[in-house]
């Protein structure tokens, strides 16, 4: 049977590169412990022993009451599923690194995990990027550390990074000394599995598109 955290994501909505026409993400929380379905208080256990009451049969309610109750079930037996990946303490450094370090917590959990999706932000800049742009290179690789640091051997085997953005640069130079949004981009793959080196050409300063964008080497959604 397939799992149903095959994609995880760490955020509060799904972001489209995680919606497929078969399935979708689940997003989960990153930081803390878990509390919901795992908590094991008198409150909580008299609030799982309610909602696992509403859920045994029709509520007076109606249809929306029933599916509320089942999918609270469901989320309390996946909370339990889960709990392992939340286990081992605070995991120290930035957003992205907690994200990273629980990502790899989650592949440790071995509950069925394929996919699981980290985002980091800083790029999104038009100068400084002397500054800027290494900064938020410090911290993708603070967070793949991190990540590496946290994975259990077993798996590192078994595991792929890959990074991508949804914005590249321009060649030119812009009106404050920097440069603006463009086509093409860079990605990294990463992983003991992977056959190192260059894929695609170095692109071209000169021969550029009608709008002043480097032109890609290779299509995107081959490299996924």
């Amino acid at each position: 049977a397939r799992s149903e955290l095959e994609a995880v994501v760490f955020d509060s909505a799904i972001p489209l590169h995680l919606v497929g026409r078969e399935a979708q993400a689940v997003a989960l929380n990153a930081g803390g412990e878990m509390e919901f379905g795992v908590a094991n208080r008198a409150r909580d256990r008299r609030l799982y022993n309610a909602i696992e009451q509403m859920a045994a049969g029709s509520h007076p309610l109606g249809e929306w009451a029933d599916r509320l109750a089942d999918n609270n079930v469901d989320a309390i037996d996946q909370a339990k599923r889960l709990a392992p990946a939340y286990e081992g303490g605070r995991i120290p450094g930035s957003r992205f690194e907690v994200e990273m370090g629980q990502a790899a917590r989650l592949i440790n959990a071995d509950v069925g995990v394929r996919v699981l999706s980290v985002d980091t932000g800083g790029f999104d800049n038009h100068n400084g990027h002397e500054w800027a742009h290494a900064q938020a290179l410090g911290r993708l690789d603070a967070g793949i550390a991190r990540f590496y640091a946290e994975l259990q051997s077993r798996f590192a085997s078994k595991v792929t990074l890959v990074t991508f953005s949804e914005f590249g640069r321009r060649a030119q130079i812009n009106g404050a000394y920097g440069t603006d949004h463009g086509a093409a981009s860079v990605a990294f793959v990463i992983g003991q599995r992977v056959k190192g080196g260059l894929y695609g050409g170095y692109p071209s300063l000169h021969n550029l598109d009608r709008r002043g964008n480097l032109v890609p080497s290779v299509d995107f959604r081959s490299m996924y």
